[in-house]
């Protein structure tokens, strides 16, 4: 080592970058999951499952040739009974873009419908306003959440 001062100090430096450089793709490796293990708690917990018909897309139409095109409400209900740990089911329909007007605006937007137990099963209150409820269902009244970036 002391013949070759030189390249032992190019050897132990490039050891040293190399540990860093692994040290830091680990680093922001493992913050990049946790960022995403995070999101994806936020709408779904250790306990959640997400059902679609027709296929295993979960944005967009069944993948073709699907069998099944549709859930029912009445499915919902027999899985539920089939299955104690259900607690509570939420059944959403989505429409990929949908015109959505107010007044003299409008915008085109990914529309959700769900059921009034959507607030507790994706666990999302409101900012302002009201969660709708069984009684808005049941009157068929026209309600609708609206996003804060809308």
């Amino acid at each position: 080592m002391a013949r070759f001062k030189v390249r032992t100090f190019f050897m132990l430096l490039g050891i040293l970058v190399g540990i860093s450089a692994l040290t830091l793709v680990f680093s922001i490796g493992r913050g990049t999951q946790e960022k995403v293990m995070l999101n994806i708690e936020k709408v779904f917990d250790a306990r959640s499952i997400m059902i679609s018909a027709g296929g295993s897309r979960m944005m967009g139409r069944p993948e073709s040739g699907s069998q099944v095109t549709s859930l029912t409400i009445s499915d919902f209900e027999a899985l539920a009974e089939l299955i104690p740990e259900i607690a509570v089911w939420d059944p959403m329909q989505m429409i990929p873009e949908q015109e959505v007007k107010y007044k003299d605006l409008s915008a085109r937007l990914r529309v959700l419908g769900h059921s009034p137990q959507a607030e507790e099963v994706w666990n999302r209150g409101v900012s302002r306003g009201e969660f709708f409820d069984d009684g808005h269902m049941a009157a068929k009244a026209r309600v609708a959440l609206i996003g804060q970036s809308v």
